[in-house]
């Protein structure tokens, strides 16, 4: 009776640790895009920086959709700091603010990294213990 209890104790847990390793996963992904997005805006930065004024360029307005423009200044942006509110910043601190977000990611992830690897040995721990309880 006791080691039936018990197993059906360790098989909850199994079940639970799959599902916070699925969790963790999942996170690991979403961090993995936003990591992705914020290089691909800071070579945009980059190259509108070393692009020069008074140049066509085609400016996005929409998913697909662009339109002929004139590039009229290359040393400051507008930002949107949150809740559709913009400020301008010059290329270089709005570059800087992106390396922050991106080291703030890359460090998530580590400890997301770590907390995997818990699960994974402690499922792999759980896996041998229901083996033998079968046993």
């Amino acid at each position: 009776m006791k080691d039936k209890k018990e197993m059906q104790h360790k098989i909850i847990e199994y079940q639970l640790l799959q599902q916070h390793i699925e969790n963790l996963q999942q996170q690991g992904s979403i961090l993995n895009q936003q990591n992705l997005e914020l290089s691909k805006l800071s070579d945009a930065l980059t190259n509108l920086e070393n692009s020069k004024q008074d140049r066509d360029i085609f400016s996005q307005i929409g998913q697909g959709i662009f339109v002929k423009a004139v590039l009229k200044d290359t040393k400051e942006i507008l930002f949107n700091v949150g809740s559709d509110i913009f400020i301008n910043k010059k290329v270089k601190e709005a570059s800087l603010i992106l390396e922050n977000q991106q080291r703030e990611i890359s460090e998530s992830l580590i400890k997301l990294e770590e907390q995997l690897r818990k699960a994974i040995s402690r499922i792999l721990e759980l896996q041998e213990e229901i083996q033998n309880l079968k046993e």
